[in-house]
């Protein structure tokens, strides 16, 4: 049988202690995570699974196209268009629903520039800059659509009507919760 269940915590309070599921008489095994549509989904809020999963998925397109985007006689900007229309968006596949913390922004530019200058036919030992390899193939840095990505995707909830149940969250209010003063930590 191939039946597997995730239990979601979206609030650390009421839960049950140790609860089996069972179909018919059989237990159900119970998943931390699980795979669905090429994408890891936790049932701890985290996607330190999926993250990894994603730079892989950017690899694996990048092994499809190496012989076009690693071609000398084309043209570096036509690379680079290629590589913003073909591999990029394998690799930023679900982003605007990220958590993002600061190690996975850079475990994906690293990921990003070893590309991008293998395109070229640089390597590290040239010692060029990042920022002239991302001007040679006119790519941009990959934090910036991060950011660019979540921006787009929060605008599409702000313009829904007010009533709209993604809407509502906003005017919730908790109690006993008070307002954090000061700078937030940052992650």
């Amino acid at each position: 049988m191939k039946v597997e269940y995730l239990e979601c915590k979206f609030s650390e309070g009421m839960h049950e202690a140790k609860v089996d599921v069972k179909l018919d008489s059989q237990v159900i095994p119970k998943r931390d995570s699980f795979k669905y549509l090429r994408s890891v989904i936790q049932g701890n809020k985290e996607i330190g699974e999926d993250f990894p999963n994603r730079i892989e998925a950017g690899w694996m397109k990048w092994r499809l196209t190496y012989g076009v985007l690693c071609d000398k006689n084309m043209p570096p900007r036509l690379k680079g268009k290629f590589y913003r229309v073909v591999v990029r968006p394998t690799m930023l596949y679900g982003v605007e629903c990220w958590s993002v913390k600061k190690s996975h922004v850079q475990k994906m530019r690293v990921a990003e520039m070893r590309r991008l200058r293998w395109m070229c036919g640089h390597t590290y030992k040239d010692k060029i800059r990042n920022k002239v390899i991302g001007e040679k193939v006119g790519v941009a840095p990959v934090e910036d659509k991060l950011w660019e990505s979540r921006l787009r995707w929060i605008g599409q909830v702000l313009r829904r009507d007010i009533d709209a149940p993604v809407r509502r969250c906003e005017r919730l209010t908790l109690e006993g919760m008070s307002k954090v003063r000061g700078r937030p930590k940052m992650h």
